[in-house]
């Protein structure tokens, strides 16, 4: 009782001599509640997953409670490289962040097709053959020889038949975060791993340029075009042709009624000016040298 009872106490237990006249309120030893009220948590949302349907394979996302372990696995499709952001795999949300987040780049696998680089001297001395259709991973039809009056150099690669094959870029000397425009960025490696370039950042601080598999790359549609755009680490390019250099001409074939004479003309049509040639020529059997020229090896040097 706010007056005291009669022991001067305002607060007395039940049954106690001492309250002299009518409490004005008692505590409760039971209160009514409702039983078995349900414990509701909200559900994590997928709208972030949803952003990407072409790029992302989600499955288990539905039906996830926030803060609550959730078997929703997020990866890349099948044709899509991962590149960046957050690692494959397990999503999980809370109250304070409901969003299933997706915070992963996926790139495009990209076929690739193989450059014909042929310079005017290359095309002059190599008959170059359906060598401009040529895709990594399918059957080429090219083919390099070459050319009539011309001979493959020592130490050159082999003619014929010619692959579209995958050769390492590569690595430059400077930093991802240093290049400033899409092709300087797509054309860089560092540390053996290649650059790739942002449409936006999501802050000041971090560049658009940044190397593969890094936590800042984002997923993005910019302008009817995805990003990030990375180069590679192998690009795709034909095989090596053979360097053809101008061989020694002759005139052996051509001599006229000349019993007996005798020369290979696949030695003698292989010589390179100005170094040793296996051509010879000699008096065949049941002939003997009387004059002229004598027999043994010929060579020819280098136009002055």
């Amino acid at each position: 009782h706010k007056d005291g009872f009669g022991n001067g106490k305002v607060c007395e237990v039940r049954g106690s001599e001492a309250i002299n006249k009518q409490p004005e309120k008692c505590f409760a030893l039971q209160t009514p509640e409702f039983e078995n009220i349900p414990e509701c948590r909200p559900l994590c949302r997928t709208d972030d997953l949803w952003s990407y349907p072409a790029r992302l394979q989600f499955s288990g996302c539905e039906g996830c409670l926030a803060d609550k372990h959730c078997s929703c696995e997020v990866k890349c499709k099948a044709g899509f490289n991962f590149a960046g952001g957050l690692p494959e795999g397990n999503r999980n949300c809370s109250q304070a962040q409901l969003q299933l987040q997706a915070g992963i780049a996926c790139i495009k696998i990209e076929s690739q097709k193989c450059l014909l680089t042929a310079d005017e001297e290359l095309r002059a001395s190599t008959n170059i053959v359906s060598c401009s259709e040529c895709t990594y991973g399918k059957d080429c039809r090219c083919t390099a020889h070459c050319k009539p009056g011309y001979v493959k150099a020592p130490d050159s690669p082999d003619d014929g038949a010619k692959q579209c094959v995958l050769k390492d870029v590569p690595d430059t000397p400077d930093q991802c975060s240093l290049a400033t425009t899409l092709e300087e960025c797509t054309t860089k490696t560092h540390g053996g791993k290649v650059c790739c370039w942002q449409a936006e950042t999501g802050s000041a601080d971090t560049p658009r340029c940044l190397p593969l598999n890094d936590t800042k790359l984002i997923m993005q549609f910019v302008d009817n075009d995805w990003y990030p755009k990375c180069g590679r680490k192998q690009v795709a390019q034909l095989e090596d042709f053979p360097k053809c250099v101008k061989a020694c001409t002759h005139r052996f074939d051509k001599v006229p009624g000349v019993p007996g004479f005798k020369y290979d003309a696949e030695a003698c049509g292989s010589c390179i000016p100005g170094q040793a040639c296996a051509c010879r020529v000699t008096c065949d059997e049941n002939f003997e040298w009387v004059g002229g020229g004598s027999e043994g090896s010929r060579s020819c040097e280098r136009d002055a």
